[in-house]
């Protein structure tokens, strides 16, 4: 502790014992069903819940636990309790509507999107590279690719649609 004075340790292990005992349960309960909420990729619908007990339930009560029930400094842990308890209550309920088939169905479908793009930007890039590494015209500069399907990607196809000569005006294509 910063201070030896009994008066302030008195009231320093009041908030600590009131933390320890009944703060701390469930803000570790709510962690827990966060991180199964965040495994299942459907974190999107908690932020609005949890801003509300925040700030609805969590700072009001604890104003008042330590303001008008003369609670002290156990009054704000007591008041951050209850907004971690209801806000507990509203990810198990969360939790208990999910369709697990379902949101293991949607995850892998994302996965192989991602995949695909992934794969579509490094054709993109390497037809790009080996392109600009083959050109030894240096009018021909300016280089635009064009979306490349990678199941019909035409090397030689690519180069005449990407090239685009710094010269050539609109009139000319």
């Amino acid at each position: 502790m910063y201070s030896s004075e009994a008066s302030i340790e008195s009231v320093a292990m009041q908030g600590l014992v009131a933390y320890v005992v009944v703060s701390f349960p469930f803000e570790f309960l709510g962690n827990i069903f966060m991180g199964y909420i965040s495994a299942i990729s459907v974190q999107d619908s908690c932020t609005t819940p949890s801003i509300l007990c925040r700030c609805l339930i969590s700072l009001p009560s604890s104003y008042l636990f330590t303001f008008y029930y003369k609670q002290g400094i156990r009054g704000l842990f007591y008041g951050c309790a209850l907004g971690d308890f209801v806000l507990c209550i509203i990810f198990a309920r969360l939790i208990a509507t999910i369709d697990l088939d379902e949101q293991v169905k949607n995850i892998q479908e994302e996965k192989v999107l991602n995949e695909k793009e992934r794969d579509s930007y490094f054709v993109i890039t390497n037809s790009r590279n080996s392109f600009l590494a083959t050109n030894n015209d240096e009018r021909q500069s300016l280089l635009t690719i064009e979306d490349v399907d990678s199941e019909n990607l035409n090397p030689e196809e690519d180069k005449l649609k990407s090239t685009i000569s710094p010269n050539t005006s609109e009139e000319d294509k």
